[in-house]
């Protein structure tokens, strides 16, 4: 069996990206993406994600299990191209969803909208700096993400806090409601790896009063921390192919982080277009 692989995030050029179909409703309007590669063929758009700390347990809301995970990565430099990548995504969508005013004409009745972006901030903002991306985990009769530990595979409830995941994604598609619009990253692939701690769970022998005598003594090389020295703490505990897939998507608006698309102060775009126009430029 021949796998496909993703592509490298340094090799992906934004402006390549073409929307294809587009389906509407009166509540909802999905514009639907692709990526012309190197060869000009039309493909899916998916990339991999770096490891990420994953400290969540999946939860289930609106007929879909989603997950919040911080970015958070073993590599620093990793982490960096991931966040700039997604705001650079962020950018591009922004950008053309002012270049087609036409998108929003079943949806918005006036001339302001909000965007939801990709990153998420965190209630933990100390901890998770970076913010954190909401991943929705499908499982339909079109569509499943597919969930493994290492070459195992898992369903949705064996997910672990405090684990390590790399995920395949894909940038599937846009969505428009009458709160906002916002890219759909589903997962294709999430691949879990639990977080691995030195076990030093030690009890003293019977010769104690030898033993006190030794840690009493003993240099700053020691295994063992000194009560008074400033220590950190490591923190381990820290659609589809039909719009009814993505009914739910935008319909908790405490998730909304508003950005502007242009300078404004209310935080909200003015489309340079009139939205109820039928016609295309």
């Amino acid at each position: 069996m021949t796998f496909k692989k993703p592509y490298k995030i340094k090799d992906i050029n934004l402006e390549n990206i073409r929307f294809t179909d587009i389906k509407s409703n009166s509540k909802k309007t999905i514009v639907y993406i692709k990526y012309n590669n190197t060869s000009d063929e039309q493909t899916n758009l998916v990339f991999q994600s770096p490891s990420l700390f994953n400290v969540n347990k999946p939860s289930f809301k609106n007929n879909n299990y989603e997950l919040d995970i911080p970015l958070l990565s073993k590599s620093i430099e990793k982490i960096k191209e991931f966040t700039t990548f997604l705001n650079k995504l962020d950018k591009i969508i922004t950008s053309k969803a002012l270049e087609n005013p036409k998108w929003f004409n079943n949806i918005i009745n006036n001339n302001k909208i909000k965007y939801q972006k990709i990153i998420r901030s965190s209630s933990d903002s100390k901890r998770f700096k970076n913010g954190m991306i909401k991943l929705k985990i499908i499982n339909t009769d079109n569509f499943e993400t597919k969930i493994n530990n290492g070459n195992k595979n898992i369903n949705i409830n064996s997910i672990q806090e405090n684990s390590w995941v790399k995920s395949i994604l894909e940038v599937y598609a846009i969505w428009i409601t009458q709160d906002g619009f916002g890219l759909f990253i589903r997962p294709v692939l999430m691949s879990f790896k639990l977080n691995e701690n030195i076990d030093y769970n030690y009890e003293l022998t019977d010769d104690s009063e030898e033993i006190d005598d030794v840690i009493h003594t003993i240099h700053d090389n020691s295994i063992f921390i000194r009560a008074d020295e400033n220590t950190h703490n490591i923190e381990t505990n820290s659609i589809v192919q039909s719009i009814s897939m993505i009914d739910n998507i935008s319909e908790n608006k405490n998730y909304y982080e508003e950005m502007s698309l242009e300078d404004t102060t209310e935080n909200t775009i003015i489309r340079n277009a009139n939205l109820s126009s039928t016609s295309e430029e």
